[in-house]
């Protein structure tokens, strides 16, 4: 109890499904019946027949990025849950029926003592009186134990039909709920709202790493070689193509740093015009 009503997770939780049920049916209900949350998982929408509880998942990470996934917090609420208080409540009965019923037996065995007492032996005697007193301090002490264990199980009821009240439950329905089946539904509750939390984070990580590879340019398929690397001829025609032409220089001219042969008839005419063959 002490922890549900600390945890502030179970409070968000309960006002987020308070307000989408309110939005849902519309109306503005002030509270609603513990028992509802495990139908969040039932009730599928329309569209993409996700449940219920996954939309309040995905809400509660949205106004409440700092909550937890209830499960882990609420580890005595699990415990409590696996106790039946009602089969306590039955077994205290009968150890207290027990107790006075071997109160009415030891009554009997005292009085055939005393009849018996007047023709037995002295340590026949003195052996019944050991035993009758050990069972008898036996006996106070399992009477005063089933007291205090009944007031301690009569207070433990009593702070939780205190703290159902404070949830907003009315006086009728403390009387019906019992304290075993409030932890289960709790406790079930809190186990289907781990499960589905830690999908709807896998689900953002997926997405997050898809969005991220999507975003991240692809390798070239070719990778540029250093210039160090390649052939000097093909280095020195990339620098020829990627400087431009001047206006200055756009006449036709010859590198006649080139080995060229000289005609004959051209030497004996002395013609001043060449012919060049490269």
């Amino acid at each position: 109890m002490e922890q549900l009503a600390a945890n502030q997770t179970f409070r968000c939780i309960l006002a987020t499904v308070l307000a989408v049920g309110n939005f849902l049916n519309g109306c503005k209900a002030k509270g609603f019946e513990l028992s509802y949350l495990g139908k969040l998982s039932q009730v599928r929408d329309t569209h993409g027949r996700q449940p219920l509880l996954h939309h309040v998942c995905v809400l509660l990470l949205q106004l409440y990025p700092q909550s937890s996934d209830l499960y882990s917090d609420i580890t005595a609420v699990t415990k409590a849950s696996k106790c039946d208080y009602t089969q306590v409540q039955t077994n205290l009965s009968q150890l207290e029926s027990l107790c006075k019923a071997s109160w009415d037996q030891l009554r009997l065995l005292e009085k055939d003592g005393k009849k018996k007492k007047g023709g037995g032996r002295k340590e026949e005697g003195g052996e019944e009186a050991a035993l009758h007193q050990r069972l008898t301090q036996f006996l106070k002490d399992c009477e005063e134990r089933l007291k205090v264990l009944r007031a301690v199980h009569r207070r433990v009821i009593n702070r939780f039909h205190s703290f159902l009240l404070f949830l907003g439950y009315s006086r009728s329905m403390v009387r019906e709920t019992s304290a075993e089946v409030f932890c289960k539904t709790v406790s079930d509750f809190a186990l289907e709202y781990r499960a589905t939390r830690s999908a709807v984070l896998q689900q953002r990580e997926r997405e997050k790493e898809k969005k991220n590879s999507q975003n991240t340019p692809k390798l070239r398929p070719r990778l540029q070689q250093s210039p160090a690397h390649e052939n000097q001829e093909q280095v020195k025609l990339e620098e020829v193509l990627k400087t431009p032409e001047s206006p200055s220089t756009s006449s036709f001219h010859f590198d006649f740093t080139l080995p060229r042969q000289r005609s004959k008839t051209s030497d004996k005419k002395g013609c001043p015009s060449r012919k060049l063959k490269w």
